[in-house]
């Protein structure tokens, strides 16, 4: 075989398998709501910390994780991640973090951001007034 029919077959190989080869979309979920307690008393849970999230793109689901950070007067008091997904077509997906106890009166600014494949932004805010 001359040299040039098997640099012809690598090419005609490669092009077929590039053809082959599935279109990866990135992951892309989105926050659709963020929801906490507006207010709270020291040493009492607070519960129903809710993240929903959806997935735009309709991409397969992959789990992705969630991260959740509580700042009270200035300290890190929270600090927790879970693994979140969307089936596609399904239109929202509900996630609950675990509950927090307050030791202290002040407000706690939650941040939540859903680190995916996509580059915009899925970050969240709101904060639990504590007395």
């Amino acid at each position: 075989m001359k040299k040039t029919s098997i640099v012809s077959f690598c090419i005609i190989a490669l092009v077929a398998f590039a053809m082959w080869v599935p279109n990866v979309e990135a992951t892309d979920l989105d926050i659709a709501s963020f929801k906490v307690s507006k207010n709270a008393r020291i040493l009492t849970d607070v519960k129903n910390i809710i993240l929903t999230v959806e997935n735009p793109n309709g991409v397969e689901p992959v789990e992705m994780p969630a991260i959740l950070i509580g700042v009270q007067n200035g300290v890190e008091v929270y600090n927790n991640t879970i693994f979140v997904y969307d089936e596609s077509g399904n239109g929202r997906s509900r996630f609950a973090f675990p509950t927090f106890i307050p030791l202290v009166a002040g407000n706690v600014d939650w941040t939540v951001v859903i680190l995916d494949d996509d580059p915009d932004d899925d970050t969240a805010t709101a904060t639990t007034r504590v007395r």
